[in-house]
């Protein structure tokens, strides 16, 4: 009646090493990106104060390019997160 199961790790909490679910995963990987695009928010801001025309450009489409480019993957993160309910 009362099964017995054998189990070696005594309760012991995971690795941090150890394999995470995808979900999880997935999770860290989207904070990661809107933290990523937190930065180049800020950056962003910076580059207000540059007086050279010429360099406030450049820099101001490097961070537009780079924040459409986390827009994407958070996007194909959502996409992966569907498929997998």
């Amino acid at each position: 009646m009362n099964e017995t199961i054998n189990n070696t790790d005594g309760g012991a909490t995971p690795s941090v090493n150890a394999p995470r679910p995808l979900r999880l995963q997935l999770g860290y990987i989207s904070d990661l990106a809107s933290n990523i695009g937190s930065m180049v928010d800020v950056i962003d801001m910076a580059v207000r104060d540059i007086d050279d025309s010429r360099q406030r450009n450049a820099m101001a489409t490097v961070c537009d390019v780079v924040m459409d480019k986390m827009d994407d993957l958070k996007r194909q993160i959502n996409a992966v997160r569907e498929e997998l309910r």
